[in-house]
């Protein structure tokens, strides 16, 4: 029987005490509600994923070095993120080359695996990772030594892997799904100088790329009505720009300013709710813009969904990449830089008014990314079926078969066959997220009255995208979902309602 395994504990990055500023921030912060935190955090040349919420710190999610870009899936469940090594042997020339591959974890319990295997002594490049609403599919940019970017698919369990863009001339990347999961806008431009670029739009069925508008690092509005993208004119110093936010009507082509325009404009990160966007930027030219030496400080903003409002978020220095908001859209993470030394210290802040209201708890020596998921859910549909496993018990095999139906949103146990189920279990069942409850009493096989009921309580919960565990508990006086748990099965999908002529 599998042994589930957890990440340890220790970190080895320079940890820092958080404290809450506000009476109400440990209700505000809790991952039960607001879901977690994944962060690519660099202490020295290493790079590793991180878990993490305001109240209990962080902790690392691998180990290996180089993981970086991590995205939670819709579900809360899953991170895709790129993982790059080093190769120990290219032709003989060993550390020269890498190999870049797109990998999904499930923090819960530590599996992993590889959705590409691209061919490693071109030296892959694998950006922007973006799950599909709907969780199945995840699209991305590849692109290898001579060879420019394109987008590629790939379902979440590895299969179908395909590119979705075939262009030499361009370098396709950033790409943003629309809230159906119907189309993506990416961005496309020719790797060259004095190149502006171009925002398109390419069905994720394939098909032939549309133009919609000038601009770079599209973001769908979460209502589906436009794709809102960065125009930047003219060049200064560093490659840096003026910069306008705009949004494009997806329906008539129609362009329209949000706001002002700034200096330049990073991390443009729509709120889930759609009222405002995040970014960090640069109001205004600094003075000092025609010396050769220089530095910009990149502040954390919100704009209005409007673009009637702009206002400082908090009044510090940020990294330009991380900003991500959490799902209820009460609070923004943020990476604050202190100097010239690259130095990130994660924040936590009240997107409703200016100030900082928790140190997340962790702190790395470079450029961090982040993405904050929602809380772990699985929908319904996802638990109806059929489903057999087996346990073995001082060397006997005990086989069993849970059939379950939805009905009018609900889940039903309809059937529970198997040599260990201790009384008839069918009937409808609370549901917790990730996991399913069933509570029955057991008869009283000719028990005294005066001793307590005993109950049998299951307990079924999705380990892996294919895996239901059940966990059973006899316990007396009330039913219990604690404590040990005997037998525990891991369940395998065996047919849809479909074969059994639909709901009974």
């Amino acid at each position: 029987m599998k042994h589930h395994a957890h990440a340890p504990l220790a970190c080895c990055l320079a940890m820092v005490i958080g404290v809450p500023l506000g009476p109400d921030t440990a209700a505000q912060t809790s991952p039960d509600s607001t879901g977690r935190i994944v962060l690519a955090l660099r202490d020295g040349e290493d790079t590793n994923l991180y878990i993490g919420d305001p109240l209990s710190g962080v902790r690392p999610l691998t180990h290996d070095g180089i993981s970086d870009l991590p995205v939670w899936s819709p579900d809360g469940r899953e991170i895709a993120f790129v993982s790059s090594m080093r190769t120990d042997d290219a032709a003989g020339l060993s550390g020269m080359y890498t190999t870049a591959t797109l990998m999904v974890l499930n923090p819960a319990n530590g599996d992993m695996r590889a959705l590409t295997s691209f061919d490693r002594m071109i030296t892959p490049t694998i950006g922007n990772p973006a799950w599909s609403p709907d969780g199945k599919r995840i699209a991305f940019s590849y692109g290898g030594i001579g060879q420019e970017p394109n987008l590629y698919l790939v379902n979440a369990d590895g299969t179908n892997l395909h590119a979705l863009t075939n262009s030499e001339e361009y370098a396709d990347r950033t790409p943003s799904w629309s809230p159906d999961g119907q189309c993506i806008a990416f961005q496309r431009k020719r790797d060259e100088r004095g190149q502006v670029s171009q925002v398109y739009i390419i069905p994720a069925a394939g098909g032939k790329p549309t133009r919609l508008a000038q601009g770079a690092d599209p973001a769908w509005a979460p209502d589906g009505r436009s794709v809102t993208l960065v125009v930047r004119n003219g060049s200064a110093l560093h490659g840096d720009s003026v910069a306008q936010i705009v949004t494009v009507d997806i329906e008539t082509g129609d362009v329209r300013r949000l706001g002002k325009p700034l200096y330049d404009v990073r991390s443009i990160r729509w709120s889930p709710n759609g009222r405002h966007l995040g970014l960090t930027g640069i109001r205004k030219e600094p003075e000092e813009s025609r010396a050769f030496s220089f530095v910009y400080h990149y502040r954390p903003y919100l704009l209005s969904a409007d673009g009637t409002d702009l206002r400082l978020l908090l009044d510090r220095q940020v990294d330009t990449d991380t900003l991500c908001w959490s799902p209820d859209a009460s609070q923004v993470c943020l990476g604050t830089q202190v100097g010239h030394d690259d130095h990130t210290t994660l924040r936590i802040v009240d997107s409703g008014r200016m100030g900082e209201q928790a140190i997340l708890g962790a702190e790395s020596d470079g450029t961090v990314a982040c993405d904050w998921g929602a809380p772990p859910t699985v929908s319904i549909a996802r638990f109806a079926g059929t489903w057999a496993g087996q346990v073995a018990i001082n060397d006997r095999v005990f086989p069993i078969e849970v059939r379950i139906q939805e009905r009018d949103g609900r889940l039903i146990i309809v059937q529970a066959d198997g040599p260990q189920v201790p009384c008839d279990l069918t009937g409808p069942m609370e549901r917790a997220d990730t996991v399913l409850r069933r509570s029955v009493r057991l008869p009283d096989l000719e028990q005294a009255t005066s001793r307590p009921p005993f109950y049998v309580s299951w307990s079924l919960t999705f380990d892996a995208s294919d895996t239901l565990v059940l966990e059973e508990r006899i316990s007396a006086d009330r039913p219990r979902f604690d404590g040990p748990a005997f037998p525990v099965y891991e369940l395998r999908p065996v047919t849809s309602l479909a074969t059994h002529g639909g709901p009974e």
